[in-house]
This record gives C-alpha cells, structure tokens and sequence, in this order.
C-alpha cells in the first residue's frame, strides 16, 4: 500500500512503498536519501553517508546518471551554439534539460552559464560602455519585468509551462526567420525598446527564454556583428541577474539548484570556447538552417509531453 506525503515547492512529494521513503518531483521518483532526491528536495543539511571527507559516498543511481548526462549536453551543445550564433544558449539548453528536469528547474539551471557566457563575451567583443549607454532603457525595463515575473514558474503547473515553453520556441523561430531583413525607423529605437523589455520579461517568466524579443529588436536596427554580440551580451547579463533574484525570492528554485548552475558553467564554456576555434570552417547559413530545424522538433516535444503531462 502506498502513502504519499506532503507535496513540497515545486510539486514535489513523498511516496512509501514498503516503508522505504522515496521522493518525487519533476525529475522523476527517487529513494529520499539519493543525491538527486536532495538535490530535487533542495535540502542542504548533511545526511550520513552522503559525501563527506571520511565518510562512505552512495552509489549512483541510473536516475542521477541521466540527469548528470543530460544537463552535461545541454550546455556543451548550447554553449557551441552560442560560441558559433553569439546567440542561443537558453534557446538550446532549455528544451534538451526538460527531458530530465522541470521547467523551473531547467530555468535556473541555464542562469550562471547565461551570466558567465554573456559577461566572458561582453569583455572581449569591446564597445562595451557604447552599448550600455544606448541600451540602458531596455536593460532597466526587462530587468524589473523580469523580476516581477519570475513568479509565474510558482503557480503554473510543469505540463502548462513545457507548453508554452515550446510554443514560444516554436514562435520564435518563425518571427526571426520573417523578421530578417526588416530595418527599424531611428526615431521608434526607444519606445520599441522599452516594449521589447516588457515583452522579454513576460516570456521569461514562463520560460527563461527572454532573450527572443530581444534578439529580434537587435536585428532589426542593422548593428554590425561586433555591436551585435557587444549589446545582445550586455542585454542577457543584465537580464538574468535579476532574474535570479526572482526566482529565489518568489521561491521557484533552490540554493542547491543555483549551485549545480555554477557548475554547468563549465560544460557551456568548454563549448563556447571549442566553438571560437571552429567557427571559420562554418557556413552561418546552414548552421542556422539546422539549428532552426532542430529547435523546432524539440519544441513541438516539449509541447507533446506537455499534453501528456509528463
């Protein structure tokens, strides 16, 4: 006979069969003394035998060895993109991490690598002073949207968020591809700016992906590719430090999960970097092409397994 406990944040839950407690959340059903039960829980007291100098280690159980896997290829893949485009990190880690994790979860973990990338990336481009003094108004915008809306990953359920995840996705992709080309008036670069900063945020509230209307505001004032990447950088950094900031207020992530976000810097940034060594040998064309396509297939999986309820 099975019991279930409370829900904890983030619809997590504990479940007994057999009088062995086991915790549940987005990830998956895990024993409640795994790393990745802690982790999903977001303790951060020291259980015995957990890894400690002088004391045993668990074993790795196939549950944490997937995650670990995933969230490892999520950002090597995405900080390669990133290293090629200037641009795609979230775009990229998002729907690859939600086949392990949930929604919110993949949201803070993509953050750290977000504000590392782009601030790395934002030093070496230069014109940085440029870019901060022509952008602030859409940086201040989008910083306090993006605030307030991080709320959003605590009250909506994990099978709507994948949904709307993927439709944004989807979406996004269809605009850039539409709005190439397109070249905005100079006289409606600020007002268009402060709409694109409320827009970001919104979106990132229910997906982390804040960074679509602003790639698509950029584009369209005929930047040259240094400028470019300089202010897309500027823009993402500033973005997702407050970002952060709200996601630990509203309660929609964990100090445990921010810390594997520390970590998966490193995947992102041997990707960026191993990406800065090849990109010659790329055609732009092509890669986008495919890139496009790729995105568009794991968005409309994010949105089947939203239906599903997975």
């Amino acid at each position: 006979m099975a019991a279930r406990g409370a829900d904890g944040p983030g619809g997590g839950g504990a479940l007994r069969r057999g009088g062995a407690r086991r915790v549940r959340c987005g990830c998956g059903s895990f024993p409640s003394r795994s790393r990745l039960a802690l982790f999903c829980e977001g303790r951060t007291r020291q259980q015995p035998g957990f890894s400690s100098v002088g004391r045993g280690v668990m074993p790795v159980t196939d549950p944490e060895v997937w995650v670990l896997a995933v969230v490892v290829a999520a950002f090597f893949t995405g900080g390669l993109v990133k290293g090629v485009s200037g641009v795609g990190l979230p775009m990229v880690a998002l729907p690859i991490l939600s086949f392990a994790v949930s929604v919110p979860t993949a949201a803070a973990l993509t953050m750290a690598p977000i504000i590392v990338s782009n601030g790395w990336q934002a030093m070496t481009n230069g014109a940085l002073r440029i870019v901060v003094r022509r952008f602030w108004p859409l940086q201040l915008t989008m910083a306090i949207s993006l605030l307030l809306s991080a709320s959003l990953l605590v009250r909506v359920d994990n099978s709507t968020l994948l949904i709307l995840a993927g439709l944004i996705l989807i979406a996004s992709i269809v605009v850039l591809t539409l709005a190439k080309g397109y070249k905005l008036p100079p006289h409606l670069e600020l007002p268009a700016g402060i709409a694109t900063g409320v827009a970001a945020g919104a979106l990132g509230g229910v997906s982390s992906l804040f960074g679509i209307p602003i790639i698509i505001y950029l584009s369209s004032l005929g930047l040259g590719r240094t400028e470019f990447l300089t202010a897309i950088s500027v823009v993402y950094f500033f973005g997702a430090v407050p970002y952060v900031a709200g996601l630990l207020i509203f309660g929609a992530v964990t100090p445990p999960v921010m810390a594997a976000s520390l970590l998966a810097v490193i995947p992102a940034m041997i990707g960026l970097m191993l990406a800065a060594r090849m990109i010659r040998g790329i055609d732009d064309s092509r890669f986008r092409n495919i890139l496009n396509a790729i995105l568009i297939l794991l968005g409309f999986a994010m949105i089947v397994r939203g239906v599903a309820g997975a």
